[in-house]
């Protein structure tokens, strides 16, 4: 094999001290100055929170980098391959994991435990970074998550709590998530879920989804500039090169003529071709800038949310169910840059959630759910309009579900009011599967 040619001269193994190392140097990218070698790193000598990069062909000695590559990925603590010291029988008896996932998630509850304490702890700023960009902005739905995992109200999450949170989450029975998102909507703790705990549900879910949204546009938009090639500042026209024709006469005049009658259909080719590729761009991307003589694209309107029919047993969609939302372009998910990207988007929902099938590319109404990248960039004064008439949206989703509940208007649901509306659609729990498993 070839590799068993590569030396890495100068390299030593900061393990078994063997050196040159020989075969593949794995270089760890959190240290300022830490190698090893192929047999040491598959005992797991090193820190399991540290990245290490594999090297396959040599580095020159003196172009080696003499700093750390990469910022620390975890904010926990670094722990070796040592015993976890942690008896899972327990936890094991009350969960739907195995010994084998407990280790693997006692691992990763280290990894992020911030807390000071016997035990450790998830804080609340570790958990919102583990949201990524949703983190940013507080949210009742995050809220509810965080207290969801923490069932002590202490504001930190203990390992015991993350595994029984993750049980549900991935595991978890039909029951026992109705119990659960019942306490999510719940949110005075009283037993009953009043209108306006409802409405602000559906609310907080509809402003998250809007933020996947956003999320998932963004990484289009960066995709696409990056995949972008302008042949080097070349003109459009280049990518069409034809030849002139030119008359068949020998005279001065009609060479002139014929050059100058090429002349002009090529800058008539080439503004059709300028006109095609515009068009092309906003059937795929939405308008890039603003132009009169370019189509405008419709971002999906709120009015359009519409509640199922209470006879067909379905009411109380969330917003971005896939339910709701109207095709009103081609799709265009067979494009791979927008496959691509998408996936690179949804890794933090569940496979089941409505929202990533409502974005996912071989979703019928992918197109429908997707805005284009215009939108927010020229269309920001849209949100308040946009805002309104999701309340009204909101308001009729809130009427059909205390009506499929047959409850009166001074009246909260029940727990098992909730249960009947959930048995007929559960798109009720929509919010409790929109991060996924967060973790």
């Amino acid at each position: 094999m070839v590799e068993e040619g590569y030396v890495h001269r100068s390299i030593t193994c900061n393990h078994c001290g063997s050196s040159p190392i020989r075969g593949y140097r794995y270089k760890c990218a959190n240290c300022v100055d830490y190698d090893v070698c192929e047999q040491c790193e598959a005992r797991n000598v090193h820190y399991k929170t540290h990245v290490f990069l594999k090297i396959r062909v040599p580095i020159p000695p003196l172009m080696n980098p003499r700093s750390a590559l990469v910022a620390a990925l975890y904010p926990g603590q670094n722990f070796g391959s040592e015993p976890p010291g942690y008896d899972f029988t327990e936890l094991q008896k009350i969960s739907h994991f195995d010994p084998v996932e407990l280790e693997a998630f006692y691992d990763q509850f280290r990894s992020l435990s911030t807390v000071e304490r016997e035990g450790g702890g998830i804080d609340k700023e570790t958990f919102e970074q583990c949201l990524g960009p949703l983190g940013l902005e507080k949210n009742l739905i995050t809220e509810r998550i965080f207290a969801f995992f923490d069932r002590d109200d202490d504001q930190v999450i203990s390992f015991e709590e993350l595994v029984m949170g993750l049980s549900i989450l991935c595991k978890g029975g039909i029951d026992e998530r109705i119990r659960w998102a019942f306490r999510g909507y719940d949110l005075n703790g009283d037993g009953y879920i009043s209108r306006p705990e409802l409405h602000q549900m559906f609310k907080a879910y509809f402003h998250l989804s809007m933020e996947l949204v956003r999320d998932v546009v963004k990484t289009m938009e960066e995709g696409m500039m990056e995949s972008f090639d302008d042949e080097g500042g070349k003109p459009v026209s280049a990518s069409f090169a034809a030849p002139i024709p030119t008359g068949s006469d020998t005279s001065s005049d009609t060479d002139d003529n014929a050059s100058d009658d090429g002349v002009r259909r090529e800058n008539r080719r080439t503004r059709r071709n300028r006109q095609k590729i515009s068009d092309a761009d906003v059937h795929m991307f939405g308008t890039l800038g603003s132009s009169s003589n370019r189509p405008e694209r419709q971002f999906p309107r709120p009015a359009a949310l519409t509640v199922g029919d209470v006879s067909h047993n379905r009411t109380t969609t969330p917003l971005a169910s896939p339910e709701l939302l109207s095709p009103t372009t081609p799709s265009a998910g067979s494009h791979p840059l927008r496959r691509l990207n998408t996936r690179r988007s949804l890794p933090h929902l569940s496979v089941s959630s409505p929202l990533r099938m409502s974005l996912e590319a071989n979703s019928p109404n992918y197109q429908a759910s997707l805005p284009s990248p215009a939108t927010f960039a020229a269309g920001e004064e849209q949100w308040p309009v946009m805002e309104a008439m999701s309340q009204d949206a909101i308001e009729e989703m809130v009427d059909k579900t205390f009506q499929l509940a047959g409850c009166e208007d001074e009246e909260g649901l029940s727990f098992e009011d909730f249960k009947h509306v959930v048995e007929l659609d559960t798109n009720l729990l929509a919010w409790f599967e929109a991060l996924g498993s967060v973790f």
